[in-house]
């Protein structure tokens, strides 16, 4: 290395820049985290996943299989 380069770090210590800069990730953090908060409500979780009931039950039609094979003659 050369000697400039020597007395440019011996300038800016990295030790300095450090806690700046976690602050400024405290403070990106802090909004993210307000953002990354929910409003659970306060139903069970039982009843919001039970299964729909239909208001008209739908009849039942027994399906036809036709099984399509050559004719025999």
């Amino acid at each position: 290395m050369t000697p400039e380069k020597d007395s440019k770090r011996a300038d800016k210590p990295r030790s300095l820049v450090t806690p700046n800069r976690m602050q400024q990730v405290g403070i990106l953090l802090t909004g993210s985290l307000d953002k990354l908060s929910h409003n659970f409500p306060e139903t069970p979780v039982s009843v919001r996943h039970s299964k729909m009931c239909p208001a008209v039950e739908k009849p039942h039609c027994p399906r036809t299989f036709l099984i399509k094979q050559p004719r025999k003659w």
